[in-house]
């Protein structure tokens, strides 16, 4: 009953494929941001970037373990659902100016 129960909730609540593509774009706003963290009471700095896309766009994007300056060009993965909806993710540094 289990089995048909997780097969019916996959194939019911499945959006269709997810389409995945590498775009670059260029840093053109940095913005760090810090504040104290309420569980262990350390201070946490949140770190996101706004980049423009080759194809005009803008998205910010938040940035954990790299140093990103104005300039620099990054490689982006964009996914793409059925719905339309495009999430992006920072995947790395490509030439630092």
């Amino acid at each position: 009953m289990l089995i048909i129960s997780v097969a019916f909730s996959l194939w019911f609540f499945s959006d269709g494929p997810t389409v995945r593509s590498l775009t670059s774009g260029t840093v053109i706003e940095v913005n760090k941001g810090t504040t104290t963290s309420f569980r262990t009471s350390n201070k946490v700095t949140l770190v996101t970037v706004k980049v423009r896309l080759d194809d005009g766009s803008i998205v910010r994007l938040p940035v954990f373990g790299m140093q990103l300056a104005k300039g620099d060009r990054v490689y982006i993965l964009a996914e793409n659902d059925s719905d339309g909806q495009t999430r992006y993710k920072l995947k790395e540094l490509i030439q630092r100016f």
